[in-house]
Formats: C-alpha cells, sequence, structure tokens
C-alpha cells in the first residue's frame, strides 16, 4: 500500500546523480552572481562617467577609489 522509503531505489540515485547535479547548478548560480555584478557595475561606472550633464571633478575622484577598491577586493577574495 504505502511506500516504504527505506527499500526504494531513489537512494541510490542521491549520490550519483541528485548531488552532483545540485551543486553544479549552485556553482552556476554563483559564477553568474560574480560576472553578473562585475558587468553590471562596469556598466554602471561607465554610464555615470559618460553622462550628459558631466561630471564633477570632486565625483570622479571618488568613483576612481570606489573602482579601485572594489576592484583589488575581488581580486584578493579570487587568488
Amino acid at each position: 500500500m504505502f511506500l516504504n522509503i527505506t527499500t526504494t531505489q531513489a537512494f541510490n540515485y542521491l549520490p550519483l546523480i541528485i548531488f552532483p547535479a545540485i551543486l553544479a547548478t549552485l556553482k552556476m548560480l554563483f559564477l553568474s552572481l560574480i560576472l553578473g555584478l562585475i558587468i553590471g557595475f562596469f556598466i554602471g561606472v561607465f554610464l555615470v562617467l559618460f553622462s550628459p550633464d558631466g561630471l564633477m571633478p570632486k565625483k570622479l575622484s571618488i568613483i576612481r577609489l570606489m573602482v579601485w577598491s572594489i576592484l583589488s577586493a575581488l581580486f584578493r577574495s579570487l587568488f
């Protein structure tokens, strides 16, 4: 009548198929998140730099400092 979970064959597929598929999905999610953050950050910086209103010199130095600090933190975390 009822399915006995200890005698089913589903547990044979957990370490072989399901766990590696979940890990691969999480890896793809994490890598696409990092890649999207990097690409989005650079697109945002370029949009601010080349805006039609222009930039004040003080604002430009703040953006350079922000870009440098984020890039150095990313490279330190990668290597």
